[in-house]
């Protein structure tokens, strides 16, 4: 993994897909705020906005997007877009929820934009992975757990 700085401090990598281990392994920010941002995200992943972020945090919307380019080099929705897709990948390798029910989980309004956002991410529709992963799942368990 390349590691990028601004000449003080760490960010993390660039991109959706990256930002899963960074959000889901405790990779510590060196600001507190952020980690607060990412821990509301988190509790309220379904309902959270942008504007409910700054207003949580105390700052202008100007200030939590300079925050995050600071740190992370996205911008605040394409962080909750990330931990939403990633989200959506786990529901849908270890829950029987339809799609159209992950998304209204995860606060898709639209099950059709909801599966079109994780085909453009993830280069697969939710239904397909679904399947692939259910496949993986039993080939594991028939080779690993006999």
């Amino acid at each position: 993994m390349t590691v990028v700085t601004d000449g003080e401090h760490q960010l993390l990598p660039v991109g959706l897909g990256l930002y899963e281990n960074a959000y889901t392994d405790g990779l510590p920010f060196r600001n507190p705020m952020l980690t607060k941002a990412i821990a509301y995200i988190r509790a309220n992943i379904s309902t959270v906005t942008v504007a409910d972020m700054a207003a949580q945090l105390a700052v202008s919307e100007r200030t939590l997007r300079n925050l995050y380019y600071r740190y992370t080099v996205e911008s605040p929705l394409q962080v909750l877009q990330s931990m939403r897709m990633k989200e959506a990948k786990h529901l849908l390798e270890s829950s029987s929820y339809t799609v159209n029910e992950i998304s209204e989980r995860l606060g898709y309004k639209s099950t059709f934009y909801f599966s079109r956002l994780f085909k453009s991410v993830h280069n697969i529709s939710p239904t397909e992975y679904r399947k692939r992963s259910n496949q993986y799942q039993t080939l594991y368990v028939r080779k690993y757990k006999k």
